[in-house]
């Protein structure tokens, strides 16, 4: 650095605060850069320089993808700690400064495995534009295999370490420590928390587990707390001989404490619907499944206690290869005695729960001789992925592929509807009418052929008007992003610009309240903007890294996605 910039470390000289930053987003996939998203050489020398400089030395990570910070876990680079404050923008970092100065305890926590390399992920293998699949006899022809399967994120990492522990899965010399340098869910905070006291009702009613805990705030300094339960099902010899796949542990709850003083505490009372631990069991019984077998529920502060708390409830050890020991005393077995193929294969609405999605599997493929090996925990070392599938473009291929798509002549000819008709209907009309009333079909009527065409084929990001009906033009949206530039833009002065943030940032509040009172601001924000649609928010799953548009969605575990999205919406 300069010697101006050097000399002025003098000033304050008690911190070095260092940010890394990577972007990603639409147009830029990470995975086009393989490195990026471990330390740079100019990242291990400004580390290197402020180590010799200062006494502290912190580590702001804004960047929405899980980085490779193995690195930074030692004692090379002298850092004391490591925040991620993830695409926070301008008016977020002042609640990342309120952190900094002590004014607020962090009580996020992280919504994605840190591994200390990227490549250690299976669905590393087929992802990007490395890992696109092309038939070996034709070019030309892109697709996707994910042989993964379930084992994304903490379900592959901790699965394969409880496997290994147990002998099990031909798990191979792993090494967790090795590969993960902060597990899902993990967090830290400025004071101490102690958990005790855990119980489980079954409430037979709900078809709940009510799951009670006492957290104790043990430090000095005050604080919240996330509360985090897991479940473990049985892996049997059933779902082996069937392919079903189950994570040693999955997240299934969580709540947050209210602010707790030094010395007190608050009892936790999280939910757990039992039917979110029933598995999927594709090639048996096509539909949701809970096995006979232990069925484990959990309190942890992370993913990686869980499965140790189970496995020390289990009876093992370190001498078992375990990394630590876990606390049986937050733990709670149950005994399924009968296998039931029945109570989870209806929905809560009363529909029939069968594989839909069929002909996303060419193992499903009637007369296709080529089988995909999807990744197993029954035989880890056996059936990793090592390199792109190449499949062969046969006929008995082809026709099965041409059975999936759409054939004209498996539908019914409709007629060409009436256009132009003069039945006096305004789409005002039509408020408080049923569904299914008759007047829909004549106000339809009432529609000219360019009308239509114009309604569907200039409809991007604005609902044109309609003249007939005099329905008018609406504008849409594509996310807060393209919210906050609508507000900024529509000349509204007495509208505060609006601190959006991304979904990943939300999610790691694990706060459903305050993720509701966010979406409760978009939908008032839409409205002084005049936007009718918003295109999002979206629950894609982080499957690795590398993906570009992390920012846009919530987590790489569906169960978190899942309910943080429902809370916003």
């Amino acid at each position: 650095y300069p010697e101006n910039v050097i000399t002025s470390y003098g000033s304050y000289n008690d911190a070095a605060i260092v940010t890394i930053a990577r972007g990603a987003g639409e147009g830029q996939d990470v995975s086009k850069s393989p490195n990026v998203l471990a330390l740079t050489q100019d990242d291990r020398d400004m580390l290197t320089s402020v180590k010799e400089k200062f006494d502290k030395v912190i580590v702001l990570l804004n960047t929405t993808n899980p980085m490779e910070l193995g690195e930074l876990v030692g004692d090379e680079y002298g850092v004391d700690a490591v925040l991620w404050v993830g695409p926070v923008g301008q008016y977020g970092m002042f609640g990342v400064a309120d952190i900094l100065v002590g004014n607020a305890n962090p009580s996020g926590r992280l919504i994605d495995t840190y591994a200390t390399s990227v490549f250690s992920a299976p669905a590393t293998v087929s992802y990007g534009v490395n890992g696109l699949n092309q038939f070996s006899n034709f070019d030309g022809t892109n697709y996707t295999v994910y042989t993964e399967g379930i084992y994304i994120g903490y379900r592959y990492y901790e699965t394969r370490y409880e496997d290994f522990v147990m002998g099990t899965g031909n798990a191979g010399d792993y090494s967790y420590g090795d590969d993960v340098a902060f597990p899902f869910g993990h967090g830290l905070s400025y004071t101490e928390f102690h958990y005790s006291d855990m119980a489980v009702n079954y409430n037979a009613a709900a078809d709940q587990f009510e799951v009670t805990v006492t957290v104790t705030n043990d430090g000095n300094v005050a604080g919240k707390e996330t509360v985090q339960v897991y479940a473990q099902s049985p892996y049997t010899q059933y779902d082996i001989d069937n392919g079903v796949e189950k994570a040693s542990v999955q997240l299934c709850g969580f709540d947050k404490t209210g602010i707790l003083e030094p010395g007190t505490s608050e009892t936790v009372t999280i939910a757990v619907d039992k039917r979110d631990l029933a598995a999927y069991d594709t090639y048996g019984a096509g539909t949701y499944i809970m096995d006979a077998g232990d069925y484990y529920l959990t309190v942890a502060t992370d993913s990686h206690d869980a499965v140790n708390n189970i496995l020390t409830a289990k009876g093992y050890t370190t001498a078992d290869g375990m990394d630590r020991d876990g606390n049986a005393a937050l733990t709670h077995k149950w005994v399924q005695e009968e296998f039931d193929a029945e109570t989870y294969a209806v929905s809560l609405n009363g529909t029939p729960i069968v594989n839909q999605l069929s002909s996303a599997d060419i193992n499903l493929y009637d007369g296709v001789e080529e089988e995909i090996t999807y990744l197993t925990r029954n035989d880890w070392t056996g059936t990793w992925p090592t390199e792109t599938l190449k499949l062969a473009l046969t006929d008995k291929l082809i026709a099965a592929l041409q059975d999936v798509q759409y054939d004209p002549a498996d539908y019914e000819a409709i007629p060409m509807p009436r256009l132009g008709a003069d039945n006096g209907l305004k789409l005002y009309d039509m408020i408080g009418k049923d569904y299914d009333d008759p007047d829909w079909e004549k106000l339809l009527d009432q529609l000219t052929f360019e009308e239509m065409v114009s309604g569907i084929g200039d409809s991007f990001h604005w609902r044109m008007p309609i003249e007939s009906v005099q329905a008018p033009g609406a504008r849409d949206e594509n996310g807060p992003q393209g919210l906050t530039a609508a507000i900024l833009g529509s000349g509204l002065g007495d509208i505060e610009p609006t601190a959006f943030t991304s979904e990943d940032v939300m999610a790691a509040t694990f706060n459903e309240e305050l993720i509701c009172a966010v979406g409760n601001m978009i939908g008032n924000n839409c409205l002084y903007a005049d936007v009718v649609c918003l295109y999002g928010p979206g629950s894609n799953t982080h499957r690795t890294p590398y993906g570009g548009r992390n920012f846009e969605y919530y987590s790489e575990d569906g169960f978190l996605a899942g309910e943080m999205c429902g809370a916003e919406v």
